[in-house]
């Protein structure tokens, strides 16, 4: 269901994390003032599951940031009244498991997506499912 107080643009990983990082200085200054600006015109932005996979990812992999750190950054960064964030609830979720699993973001994501289905088995090597209560990996 659309909200109709969200706008019709979305935000992309990469401002969000040059946010996140607070780098490159202007470019994270210039995200801020937007989502300032979006809040204050009472309009959203719109987050996406597979974007905030990518900013997970991208912190996680490509600037060594601890996945509890990004998992906490994230849930703060979720909150801002700028943002309509789809499925909040799940990526909320999936967040939460990301840094207290120590899973890889798409996989903690895919479990929640499971959990909400009642499917508890997946077919995988990944031994990191494991770690997540109410799973049961299997290998093909």
């Amino acid at each position: 269901m659309v909200d109709p107080r969200a706008g019709i643009a979305c935000l992309d990983a990469n401002p969000i994390i040059s946010l996140l990082l607070g780098e490159p200085a202007d470019q994270a200054q210039a995200v801020h003032a937007l989502l300032q600006a979006v809040a204050a015109r009472g309009e959203r932005l719109w987050i996406f599951p597979t974007t905030v996979a990518e900013v997970a990812m991208t912190l996680d992999r490509a600037y060594k940031v601890a996945r509890v750190d990004i998992a906490e950054e994230l849930l703060g960064f979720l909150d801002h009244r700028g943002l309509h964030v789809e499925r909040l609830d799940t990526v909320r979720a999936a967040l939460v498991s990301f840094g207290s699993h120590n899973v890889p973001f798409y996989d903690a994501l895919l479990a929640v997506e499971m959990a909400s289905t009642g499917c508890t088995e997946v077919y995988t090597w990944d031994r990191h499912f494991d770690r997540i209560s109410g799973i049961r990996r299997r290998v093909p």
